[in-house]
């Protein structure tokens, strides 16, 4: 195939789609059709419509090669052509093409800093695997720079050439997720969930209305305004000390939601007032994230950690048919793991019955890990597991090696727990009633209590947190009692109250006569 377009390395005076010959995919809708036309036609471009007997040189497609395979022709996705406009020269043919599955870094162009040769190889690999280029130093096509700190000569160019600049951890969740992601959230040089050397949000016990709030001095709160929602229910005592919490640490709550509050507190993200704070750019927590925050004496996002944030009001499609057990982690961690196994929608198995179907596992000195390695039918995988279903909002596969890694040593994935942060762009489709992901309402019957007082717990059993489910014979009373007793009676009453009144009317013709 010949090339067409002016390359980065071509004199500027050829045209910018020299030798193109287009023809539109059939399948690309009018108006587009005429905006790329448009595009094509004001640098050079020819349509296959202004020839005879002449082949084409660039089919255009969002999703097929061109049909006809004897011809060999460029086939590209809409997306060269705008970039080539936005450039002043085109890119490889081969980055854009339309067939190509999981090619979501199309049209990105990505260079790095702060990394090794070796490191600096790999990540222009992963990126090419799908669909982006990789330069070696900064260029006039280039997307983002990626890079760990808002220093140096590198970064200061790229504010010159208005290259934004962002932490890698954009390129690893976009390729956790198989979509290209928004940036605000990781853009230097302040990203809104992570800060470069900042401290971590690390987790504090779920907060307990017998247990009085922590108490802060360092005004991690001031000047700000908390307003708490209506599903938030706390005991009166403990709202009171809570409030003197907040009052100490320099923040103050609102009684109604105003356009000076700062901090929105709730416990589900579809609470009717979250869309508004959303869009005001207020901070969205819930709960567990101000008990954190009083706790840590810093302020975190609350997308964070997976739990600091309102939960959804479901569980995962799929989940709830899995049943999980949990061994190898201790205290805190282990609450939030069992936390995020239940607002997952997935079913706590905490005795390891018959039923179970996954082993989440911390390290293999465990009864639990045996028995699952003699069974053979159990899958074993590490809390990421868990953790990136939650923040992808569905079931990953679990072949993927990170999650298959249990060490010896229990504390080795026992310090990482709540790493994995929420996706804003992720947590923004919640917000809309049109893009709500879809969720399964119908949780599993739990009563989540704080326990550490248990004797009759073995090691492995006994935490910070038991997760009980009504007996079966219970459940079957209430059933039969909604379903077969009450109807009964108010089928009673109704007919006592009919054969009084008939009885009542008998008495005064009786009268009349």
């Amino acid at each position: 195939m010949s090339k067409i377009g002016r390359h980065a390395y071509d004199k500027p005076s050829v045209p910018l789609f020299d030798k193109v010959i287009y023809i539109f995919d059939e399948l690309i809708e009018t108006p587009e059709r005429n905006r790329l036309r448009d595009l094509l036609d004001a640098n050079g471009g020819k349509s296959i419509l202004c020839f005879n007997n002449v082949q084409p040189t660039l089919y255009i497609s969002e999703t097929r090669l061109y049909p006809h395979s004897d011809t060999p022709i460029h086939s590209v996705t809409p997306l060269w052509i705008d970039n080539a406009v936005q450039n002043g020269f085109v890119h490889e043919y081969k980055y854009y093409a339309p067939h190509l599955s999981n090619q979501f870094l199309s049209g990105i162009v990505i260079t790095v800093k702060d990394l090794p040769q070796e490191e600096s190889k790999r990540i222009e690999a992963l990126v090419e695997s799908y669909g982006g280029q990789y330069r070696e130093e900064l260029s006039q096509d280039i997307t983002y720079l990626l890079c760990k700190l808002p220093t140096g000569r590198i970064y200061t160019q790229s504010l010159e050439y208005h290259i934004p600049a962002l932490l890698f951890h954009w390129l690893d969740d976009c390729i956790r997720c198989h979509e290209r992601l928004g940036i605000s959230a990781y853009q230097l040089p302040f990203p809104t969930t992570f800060t470069p050397n900042s401290l971590p949000a690390t987790l504090y016990p779920y907060p307990n209305m017998e247990i009085p709030p922590p108490m802060n001095d360092s005004a991690v709160l001031q000047d700000h305004v908390v307003f708490f929602a209506s599903d938030i229910i706390m005991k009166k005592e403990y709202k009171k000390q809570l409030k003197n919490s907040i009052e100490k640490a320099g923040g103050r709550i609102a009684p109604r939601y105003t356009k000076e509050i700062t901090i929105f507190i709730a416990k589900y993200r579809l609470n009717s007032g979250i869309a508004k704070a959303f869009k005001d750019g207020k901070i969205i927590g819930n709960l567990w994230w101000l008990s954190n925050t009083l706790n840590r004496g810093y302020l975190r996002s609350p997308l964070s950690t997976l739990l600091d944030y309102p939960i959804p009001d479901g569980g995962i499609p799929g989940m709830q048919k899995l049943s999980i057990s949990i061994t190898g982690y201790k205290g805190v961690v282990r609450d939030y793991i069992r936390r995020l196994l239940v607002v997952s929608g997935a079913m706590l198995n905490p005795t390891f019955d018959e039923n179970v179907t996954h082993l989440i596992c911390g390290g293999t000195q465990s009864k639990k890990y045996r028995l699952a390695k003699e069974r053979g039918n159990v899958t074993i995988i590490n809390h990421k597991w868990l953790e990136e279903c939650f923040q992808q909002w569905h079931i990953i596969p679990c072949t993927d090696e990170r999650y298959n890694h249990i060490p010896e040593n229990n504390q080795v994935l026992n310090n990482i727990i709540g790493r994995t942060h929420l996706i804003e762009s992720e947590v923004e489709r919640w917000m809309k009633k049109e893009t709500c992901p879809v969720y399964i309402p119908d949780k599993h019957m739990y009563k989540i209590v704080n326990d550490d007082d248990k004797d009759n717990l073995d090691e492995d059993t006994k935490g910070v947190l038991i997760i009980r489910k009504p007996r079966k014979a219970a459940l079957r009373a209430t059933e039969v009692l909604e379903t077969v007793i009450i109807p009964d009676v108010n089928k009673f009453e109704n007919e006592k109250k009919q054969t009084s009144r008939q009885g009542h009317r008998h008495q005064k013709k009786r009268k009349g006569v």
